[in-house]
């Protein structure tokens, strides 16, 4: 009788470790999804305006579909675990701004009230357009020098 209660006691303590265990091993993923894409999402967006800024002799708009490219084919095959991807791109005369939003998919969040907003991811990046060869031929003209042979 004694060897009954022991080995019930043993499969009560299962029922209730596993499963705690398998969660936390499955919010240690999810932790690693998010991450993961937060890094894509801010490494494309960068990459996006930085590549937009250096586009010469075009208008404005090819620019935007140009920035709004380079984040489609990036992002398009890198994420993990995603919902829709929402983006802005602003091209003005003087900068770029790079807007990507996103949320981690995990089954059953919405039934948790207060986590659901936890998993967004939010980018915003801004680059500067500027033209090197402008740049160095201002400081020439301020400094007054000329272009030695």
């Amino acid at each position: 009788m004694f060897k009954k209660e022991k080995s019930a006691y043993m499969t009560v303590e299962a029922a209730l470790v596993i499963p705690m265990i398998l969660g936390g091993i499955i919010f240690v993923l999810y932790i690693g999804f998010y991450l993961y894409n937060f890094t894509t999402i801010k490494q494309t967006a960068y990459i996006a305006a930085l590549r937009g800024s250096q586009i010469k002799n075009v208008s404005l708009a090819e620019i935007e579909k140009f920035v709004e490219k380079q984040i489609d084919e990036t992002l398009s095959e890198q994420l993990l675990a995603k919902e829709d991807i929402r983006k802005e791109v602003k091209v003005s005369r003087g900068n770029i701004r790079v807007k990507i939003y996103t949320d981690v998919k995990i089954p059953l969040i919405k039934l948790l009230p207060l986590t659901e907003h936890w998993w967004e991811i939010k980018e915003e990046v801004r680059v500067n357009k500027i033209d090197p060869i402008e740049i160095i031929r201002g400081v020439r003209k301020i400094n007054g020098s000329q272009i030695s042979k």
